[in-house]
């Protein structure tokens, strides 16, 4: 993962890469409707958001059609437009569709972990 504001040309870069034994995914703020699909066996891809692939979640989450980009505004939009449905319907649900405080302690967790493994140049238990 990759975070960056100060980065000379990264104006809010939020990379996030995970790569397993086949196959790898990588996605970029910067390029918000992309991701990109690597394979072992056959040509990566780069696939476009497009509303009508995606899960009924997803779609909940887009507000433009595909080959209309999503705006960085909207992450907030949406995340309030969950916790307003919460405080409106008077307590949050069984499994919120939002961060949380748990989410929150749990990155400042892991945040502490890296930097404690940087320091010490070990593997830290999280």
């Amino acid at each position: 993962m990759t975070v960056s504001q100060v980065a000379p040309g990264r104006k809010n870069h939020n990379a996030y890469e995970i790569n397993g034994s086949g196959s790898s995914l990588a996605w970029n703020s910067e390029r918000v409707d992309e991701i990109w699909i690597g394979h072992r066996d056959k040509a990566s891809e780069l696939m476009l958001k497009d509303p009508s692939l995606m899960s009924p979640a997803g779609r909940l989450a887009a507000e433009a059609p595909g080959g209309h980009a999503e705006g960085f505004r909207s992450t907030f939009k949406q995340l309030y437009k969950r916790v307003y449905r919460a405080i409106e319907a008077g307590r949050p649900p069984a499994e919120p569709d939002y961060p949380t405080f748990a989410d929150g302690v749990w990155a400042l967790r892991i945040g502490d972990a890296i930097k404690q493994s940087a320091q010490e140049r070990r593997w830290v238990t999280v």
